[in-house]
């Protein structure tokens, strides 16, 4: 397997032609996939025997740093930082003010390791809105039916429209070619949207159209919701 990452806009330098690798939709081991590996490559030890071992390496490893030692392995390093600042030379430390944090740095052998693994560039997708679930509250149904003039809840991810920017907004694309624009929210939320249909629209089919600024992006887009509704 590779490394996937996808290339930015360097976000500090915005007249430059510059861009910064970000890492996208990479797995993620945890200590479970770990003791497989160990187990299945024909290891002598057991699953119920390496779940002891490493529980015991974590507390030794968690009681040194409670007694203020660093650590230094083959995989890292652990040092401890006092945060926070002190008005006198002869402040004491104290826990309303100040914190004790953890600083880690790889290890030669983490590092070696690192240095000879594949990577491949893919293209960055946008985060745009998904509709999920859609709720007419005068007929209770879900099927896309809605009601004009009442009260309509669409529930999904990345929802939220940037209403403050001009041409923005929710619009429903009628089957004669018309786009109405749905004059207001009653509510408008990353997570969902609800609104009043307005009462003098037309009783047609139409597909609905999400007009905003996405995430990390400085120009209005438009997508399309999968998500076909009749107005009745």
């Amino acid at each position: 397997m590779a490394l996937r990452y996808a290339l930015v806009r360097n976000a500090m330098k915005p007249g430059k032609e510059e861009y910064l690798a970000r890492p996208v939709n990479n797995p993620i081991a945890h200590s479970d996939d770990i003791i497989d590996l160990m187990v299945n490559r024909g290891s002598t030890v057991t699953r119920a025997e390496a779940l002891s071992v490493i529980e015991e390496y974590h507390r030794a490893i968690t009681e040194l740093l409670s007694q203020g030692h660093s650590i230094r392995t083959e995989l890292f390093g652990i040092d401890c930082a006092v945060r926070g600042t002190f008005d006198a030379h002869d402040a004491l430390f104290t826990k309303r003010l100040h914190r004790v944090r953890p600083v880690l740095r790889a290890g030669k052998r983490l590092v070696t390791a690192l240095e000879g693994i594949p990577t491949v560039r893919v293209e960055k997708a946008s985060v745009r809105p998904l509709a999920k679930m859609l709720y007419d509250y005068t007929s209770g149904l879900t099927d896309g039916t809605l009601s004009r003039g009442g009260l309509v809840s669409i529930r999904g991810r990345h929802l939220k429209i940037s209403t403050q920017v001009a041409g923005a907004g929710l619009f429903f694309k009628m089957r004669n070619g018309d786009r109405l624009q749905l004059p207001a929210f009653v509510k408008n939320t990353p997570t969902e949207w609800m609104f009043l249909v307005p009462k003098e629209w037309p009783a047609w089919a139409c597909e609905i159209e999400v007009c905003t600024v996405l995430k990390k992006c400085r120009q209005l887009s438009s997508t399309q919701l999968l998500l076909s509704v009749s107005l009745v």
